[in-house]
């Protein structure tokens, strides 16, 4: 009962307060969060009427076309229908494509924008993986499922390509053994018999571009040779990154679903294992492969972040499949949390599993849209809302179970936060996709009488222009009518006078090294008269009362049960307390014979405190434990349990 007390009385409260009047111009008043209207019609100099109001007060008493108020307004500038891909056109699966708003600040806005899941969309898929010695059983299949892989994918959409790299270690100490022995077969054993030829150690290696022919995937993947290593981490990052951002040497095409195929049997280096072979230059996440096409940076350059990953991967819309052994899988979950659009499937013992498991994966891909945000500038905030395949519009980004040519919609409510200096621009992507919605924000934050040129006005007594209806004084000057002098008259025999600035400094309050603090710093000196910036919040002759800074319960001031003034809390009838939270009535106390608190106890703010003696307990004192047999048997029971 309290709290909904509370909730109506600050209900109540805001009624009653006209945040909107205490805005002394324009482009303050345009620029407030409550949505208000300006008038730049004379207006009466005896009259109480506001310039800055809601704009349903502002009506009544200024004709339309002296009142400025902004509202917002959506252009779109581009919006192509849906279409697949064809010899001369990149597919399209969101609309529309550009968009520019004109907004107001703390004012949203809602658009629509639409995705349909196009047939035959684009697929380049490409195998990173590791091959140091543990995973030559694996490569060997993966050589013979290429074809199946590349069938199994066709059979999804027609156009699909394939590309292959490997990788292995960083080539120095304490990653692989630098003995001129062991780097030229780092899979010798000790006793150096009946051991397979391996090649030395690398970094990363881009065997195959993108392409359609799974003829060559298979050649390559069965020509690559594995290489060896000494600990059990892998520097898969390293080559991983490169795949990422070489995106004309891998062959990415830019309107086409990429996706990367991770595999592995071991765990991963990343930032900061570098230091130890002595590697502290950061990874610049930039693409350095030589004309054999190897990385070349790995000896210049520490393993990238998790963080640098996620954000190229975001970047260039990639979507990362992590194949690795069973005993690999909770890692690699465990970092599948920290990059967007990554999936983590485990391989069985040689990877005969890998054709469905990559299949499976894709399916789940293509069947969901997400979309996030690029360059989302500061200030901006987005909420997407959808009904996706139901009857209920919820708060989502996503839409999960997709069919091709099926359209799903969704809401965006933007706000702009705050005023920007100019336009504006980021975009809305989906995740895993090339495709994005681009818009531009025009702010709505200034007038455009104040960018009129006016003369000196005699209006102003011949110290300001009339700029939107109001005096803009000259310095020196201030007031309405710019009738206030901003000289300080301290020393003047009229201390009483209009042009006192000194009356508005309270003599109890000095600033750094005793400066002087006209009205606070919470308002201006008006002739002599401290004018509050808020005189909902702020008041006092000095304006240093802040009607916000009373008690508080359960975060609310004065509990909702008074008003603060001046820092103190004046409850309204019936609340009593420092922050007004204790109810002075007893009728909540009442028990069921009409006896405040059944007479075994107080009524302390409507609540019963029960005397401690009298053995009673409960709302109103009423529960007697004598009285409560299950709360006996359950005692009884115990102690007999606890005598065994």
């Amino acid at each position: 009962m309290l709290k909904i007390f509370i909730v109506c009385s600050l209900l109540i409260n805001s009624l009653w307060a006209n945040l909107c009047i205490s805005n002394t111009n324009c482009k303050q008043c345009i620029r407030s969060v409550h949505e208000c209207a300006w008038c730049t019609q004379d207006l009466p100099s005896d009259s109480d009427l506001n310039r800055c109001d809601y704009y349903e007060n502002i009506v009544k008493h200024c004709r339309a076309e002296f009142i400025v108020y902004p509202t917002n307004k959506i252009n779109v500038e581009r919006d192509e229908s849906f279409r697949p891909q064809d010899a001369f056109n990149s597919p399209v699966q969101i609309k529309p494509q550009k968009l520019s708003l004109k907004l107001r600040a703390h004012v949203p806005v809602r658009f629509n924008i639409s995705y349909q899941l196009a047939e035959d969309y684009p697929v380049d898929l490409y195998f990173l993986m590791d091959l140091s010695n543990s995973m030559d059983v694996h490569k060997t299949k993966l050589s013979k499922l290429g074809q199946v892989l590349a069938n199994s994918m066709k059979n999804i959409t027609k156009n699909f390509r394939l590309g292959f790299g490997s990788f292995v270690e960083k080539e120095t100490l304490p990653f692989v053994n630098t003995a001129p022995r062991s780097m030229n077969n780092p899979c010798m054993s000790s006793d150096r018999s009946g051991v397979s030829q391996c090649v030395p150690p690398y970094s990363y290696i881009h065997h195959m571009k993108l392409t359609d022919n799974s003829n060559l995937f298979q050649q390559e993947v069965t020509a690559a040779k594995v290489s060896g290593n000494l600990d059990s981490p892998e520097g898969g990052l390293d080559a991983l990154m490169q795949v990422i951002v070489c995106e004309e040497e891998i062959g990415w095409r830019p309107a086409s679903r990429k996706l990367i195929v991770y595999s592995t049997d071991a765990g991963f280096h990343y930032a900061g294992d570098g230091k130890l072979a002595g590697i502290v230059e950061p990874n610049d996440a930039k693409c350095h492969l030589n004309s054999e096409r190897r990385y070349t940076h790995s000896l210049l350059q520490d393993y990238p972040s998790i963080g640098e990953i996620n954000y190229k991967i975001v970047q260039n819309n990639v979507n990362l499949i992590f194949a690795v052994v069973r005993d690999q899988a909770n890692l690699y979950k465990n970092l599948s949390e920290l990059i967007e659009g990554s999936f983590v499937g485990e391989l069985d013992n040689e990877s005969s599993n890998i054709v469905k498991l990559v299949v499976d994966i894709y399916k789940t891909i293509a069947k969901k849209i997400v979309f996030t945000t690029e360059s989302l500038p500061d200030g901006v905030e987005l909420k997407f809302y959808s009904k996706c395949q139901n009857d209920k519009l919820v708060e989502t980004s996503s839409c999960d179970g997709l069919k091709i040519k099926e359209q799903v919609d969704f809401q965006v409510e933007l706000t702009m936060s705050k005023c920007f200096s100019g336009p504006v621009s980021f975009n809305i992507s989906a995740q895993g996709l090339g495709e994005r919605v681009e818009v531009t924000i025009e702010p709505q934050c200034g007038c455009d009488c104040e960018k009129e040129t006016s003369p000196i006005s005699d209006e102003c007594n011949g110290r300001g222009k009339k700029v939107c209806g109001i005096c803009e004084c000259e310095s020196l000057f201030y007031g309405s009518k710019c009738e206030c002098s901003n000289l300080d008259s301290q020393d003047s025999n009229d201390k009483t006078s209009n042009g006192n600035i000194s009356s508005c400094i309270n003599p109890r309050q000095s600033g750094p090294d005793g400066q002087k603090i006209i009205c606070n710093n919470q308002g201006r000196c008006n002739c002599g008269q401290c004018v509050c910036n808020d005189p909902s919040r702020i008041s006092g002759k000095y304006c240093e009362c802040d009607n916000e800074s009373c008690d508080r319960y359960l975060s609310v001031v004065c509990a909702g049960n008074g008003r603060c003034d001046c820092g103190i809390c004046k409850c309204f009838e019936g609340w009593t307390k420092s922050d007004c939270s204790c109810s002075t009535s007893n009728s909540s106390c009442i028990s069921s014979n009409g006896l405040v608190c059944n007479g075994k106890g107080q009524c302390v703010c409507g609540k019963c405190v029960c005397d401690e003696d009298s053995g009673y307990f409960g709302r109103t004192c009423e529960d007697c434990p004598v009285r409560n047999t299950k709360l006996i048997k359950k005692i009884n029971k115990y102690s007999k349990n606890k005598i065994k």
